[in-house]
């Protein structure tokens, strides 16, 4: 997946992930986000209410983005991995932790999906 055509906002909810009203407000959410890019929380602020940002807050932004989604990608795939170690070690011994790993690998690739 690429964010070439994805809006600042939309980079920022992939490097911040869901939001939760429960845990966080929004100003930690985008103080969270300022942290994982290093740019102040000034443009994050602005990326998330679609104010004009510069080229550089953009290109920042993506090149996050792109990490986390790789890192989430590359997660989910070691999951993958790790599972078929163990069914070809002892499926049936392993059954319950080969079916946890690869129920943890597809929400890894769920969360790529819905961001």
């Amino acid at each position: 997946m690429t964010t070439g055509n994805f809006s600042a906002r939309e980079m920022v909810r992939i490097i911040g992930g869901l939001l939760d009203p429960s845990h966080e407000n929004l100003g930690r959410y985008l103080h969270r986000v300022s942290m994982a890019t290093g740019l102040p929380v000034r443009l994050i602020e602005a990326a998330w209410h679609s104010e004009p940002v510069s080229k550089n807050t953009t290109s920042t932004l993506r090149l996050t983005a792109e990490k986390i989604q790789n890192e989430e990608r590359n997660t989910a795939v070691r999951l993958e991995q790790m599972a078929d170690r163990l069914e070809s070690v002892d499926a049936e011994f392993h059954r319950p932790d080969i079916d946890a790993l690869l129920a943890l690998a597809r929400r890894h690739r769920n969360i790529l999906d819905r961001k």
